[in-house]
């Protein structure tokens, strides 16, 4: 017996034959369609990602919304009751003053404040009942803010319908002090 026999074969022709079968296992197993899947599968999660954050964002700015609409209608009620005549009566028009500035000047030294420059005293006819008088201080001075306040707040306590009209406060540096212009304004009945 022979030891082994030569194969038919040569090694160029059986490296060529180990060659086709390798190139017919891979096309049994078709990568290009895994690898398509996986694309596709990739490309669905970022397409979903994407859409979640839109939403959160979305969400978002809806609560911001509701929330702006909440202190939106907060403040359309306060106008509203603003607008309401008040309950109390206080607001005019009311029978004229005979000395409005003596009375002013009476709460200004109570305040604290010993002597006023006479106001700018002013008549505006709102309709053929009512008129509007204003009060117009400039350059009122005093150490203290509060010392003005207080005598602000005492005007409207103490004189019915007396409303403050414009108030200016500045500190006032040349004086060490604080200086005020303000206007006061009372709806009255026309004479």
């Amino acid at each position: 017996m022979s030891p082994e026999s030569p194969s038919p074969l040569t090694d160029e022709a059986r490296l060529r034959m180990f060659r086709r079968a390798s190139d017919a296992e891979r096309s049994n197993r078709p990568r290009w369609m895994v690898m398509l899947a996986g694309l596709i599968f990739a490309a669905a999660l970022v397409y979903a990602l994407l859409g979640w954050f839109d939403r959160r964002d979305a969400l978002d700015a809806l609560r911001g919304a509701r929330a702006g609409d909440s202190n939106l209608t907060l403040v359309l009620s306060e106008i509203e009751r603003l607008r309401e005549p008040p309950e109390t009566g206080d607001m005019g028009p009311f029978p004229p003053l005979d000395t409005p500035q003596t009375e002013l000047q009476r709460l200004a030294t109570r305040a604290g404040r010993d002597t006023l420059d006479p106001p700018t005293a002013r008549e505006s006819e709102v309709n053929e009942r009512i008129s509007r008088r204003t009060f117009t201080y400039r350059s009122v001075r005093h150490p203290s803010p509060e010392g003005l306040l207080r005598w602000l707040d005492s005007v409207e306590r103490g004189i019915i319908g007396m409303r403050v009209q414009y108030i200016d406060l500045k500190p006032n540096r040349a004086r060490d002090g604080w200086e005020l212009s303000v206007t006061f304004s009372r709806l009255e009945t026309s004479s």
